[in-house]
């Protein structure tokens, strides 16, 4: 896909094994193929192409604030304080570990990173976190191979503490009510099936407020608001870039832009996916700590899941890498699920209709697909060919668009053209044949309107086909590439902001995939 979002899983779009082209998502739609993308325009729109990422130079707001109860003391704040209490016995002031008394190590203090990257020196032990207060991270001050840092487990002064010392840190207060440490909390997806339509995040953003907006009403309306009002109730956001912990979207500096936009989705009551990589960008996370601070700066009861669109030229340390993420990750948010998002061929037999293959099944993965479901056997105990062994809180988003030239060695053809329907259909029965991957565990995600390969065309009647089987087969999900396109132009080069079909109307598919009771 060109830029697109999903929830924490990884998304094999449909590109031929790479010789047939490397199934990317870049601004306008998740690709397969290796279809040239030209330059976009500096709001993110693209000429020619639907799947531009629309990145912006520079990151914004990259400062961090300085919130109720923040020190300025080199990121260390004493106990959590909520609703005015402020029990700071045993804190430090500008770094220093002046605690008078028992261990040096205090059970009730917290490290704040977000202020300091070393501001665990001096606290082994001790809770920390990127948050204003402890908010039940379960991450501690830990000797690492690098020094000193904020990792998650460890026990917190396995020495003792007696955190009593006369500390002199200013903002003592003397509210009441006493503070609570609880995780942060994040939602659970509904039971069945998620329908959530990738937003390319940088089509029509604001870039003063930098919220997240829409056209295809007919006037920039943000997100939450267009989506509901036409009868969505989830989103998937789409691409965050970068490092995790230090990730950005298309410029702007991650937590910018969850600050500007997760109170307008939870007040819409919209529940939402963060979509990384994509066609344009890579995604990486070697830490469990980066991983655990970029869900953070998401986290609302309305996060559902993070999606790992793996696309960009991702080597396989890369991929491991984030699979390995997954792990950790879970267990602190037990009720996220996670997506692998991968590009997709639909092999068969030569029926122009799809059908299950049994043990003839072939692999219809590139590369990348490959070595992420090797990543994910290394990492998380799953054996291919066993169901069973597939861990339940991670899916696989196959991105069923850009086949290339119709033969059956990439797609189900019909009267000469790939048949967009029945292609993701043979695309899923692979997986689960070939892999083993459950139909609960399996998600699509097609392109709507024209493809960016000349001939393929996703239509109204292809939607039908895919909502029936997705309810047929009990499927994990649906999603559509993309949001900004599902409004009318006519037939012709693939566009990152209308469909390239004509007939559909504004939000046509939404309206199509809602009707089936996604």
């Amino acid at each position: 896909m060109r830029y697109r979002p999903e929830h924490i899983f990884f998304t094999l779009g449909s590109s031929a094994l790479l010789a047939c082209g490397s199934g990317s998502l870049e601004g306008g739609s998740p690709r397969n193929d290796a279809a040239t993308i030209t330059a976009s325009d500096d709001a993110g729109q693209t000429t020619g192409s639907s799947n531009r990422g629309g990145a912006r130079s520079g990151s914004s707001g990259a400062g961090a604030s300085g919130g109720p109860g923040a020190t300025s003391d080199g990121g260390f704040t004493g106990a959590s304080s909520s609703s005015g209490a402020s029990s700071s016995t045993g804190t430090t002031t500008a770094g220093s570990s002046s605690r008078s008394g028992g261990s040096s190590c205090d059970p009730n203090a917290w490290v704040q990173m977000s202020i300091n990257a070393n501001a665990c020196d001096g606290h082994l032990g001790e809770p920390c976190g990127w948050t204003a207060t402890n908010e039940g991270q379960g991450y501690t001050c830990q000797t690492v191979s690098w020094g000193t840092g904020c990792e998650p487990a460890g026990t917190v002064c396995p020495d003792g503490g007696a955190g009593s010392g006369g500390g002199s840190s200013s903002g003592t207060g003397s509210g009441s009510g006493a503070s609570s440490s609880s995780s942060t909390s994040t939602g659970t997806p509904p039971a069945g099936l998620v329908f959530s339509p990738y937003k390319d995040t940088s089509i029509n953003m604001n870039w003063n407020t930098d919220v997240i907006m829409t056209d295809v009403s007919g006037a920039a309306t943000a997100i939450g608001t267009d989506l509901t009002a036409n009868g969505g109730k989830a989103i998937t956001l789409a691409f965050a870039t970068g490092e995790c912990g230090s990730e950005n979207w298309a410029g702007v500096a991650g937590a910018t832009m969850a600050s500007a936009n997760v109170s307008l989705l939870t007040s819409a009551n919209v529940d939402y996916i963060v979509s990384t990589g994509g066609a344009a960008g890579s995604f990486t996370c070697s830490t469990d700590a980066g991983m655990e601070k970029f869900i953070e700066s998401w986290a609302s009861a309305n996060l559902i899941g993070v999606d790992f669109d793996i696309e960009a030229g991702q080597s396989q340390s890369v991929i491991s890498d984030l699979v390995a993420r997954i792990e950790t990750a879970h267990s602190n948010h037990a009720g996220l699920r996670f997506s692998l998002t991968l590009a997709t061929l639909a092999v068969n037999n030569g029926s122009s209709t799809a059908e299950s293959l049994g043990g003839g099944a072939q692999d219809s993965f590139n590369v990348y697909g490959d070595e992420a479901m090797a990543a994910v056997e290394q990492a998380l105990g799953f054996t291919a060919g066993s169901p069973s062994t597939w861990p339940s809180y991670l899916t696989v988003d196959l991105m069923v668009m850009d086949y290339g030239s119709p033969s059956d060695g990439v797609c189900v053809v019909s009267n000469g053209e790939c048949e967009m329907g029945q292609s993701a259909i043979q695309a899923a029965y692979n997986l689960h044949d070939k892999w083993g991957v459950p139909y609960a565990s399996i998600e699509l995600t097609p392109m709507i309107g024209g493809n960016d390969v000349s001939g393929e065309t996703f239509t109204l009647g292809d939607a039908d086909t895919i909502a029936a089987f997705a309810i047929l087969q009990g499927l994990a999900g649906v999603h559509f590439w993309s949001y900004d396109r599902d409004v009318d132009c006519p037939p012709g080069a693939a566009s990152a902001t209308c469909n390239s079909y004509g007939v559909a109307g504004a939000h046509g598919f939404l309206k199509e995939f809602l009707a089936h009771g996604l």
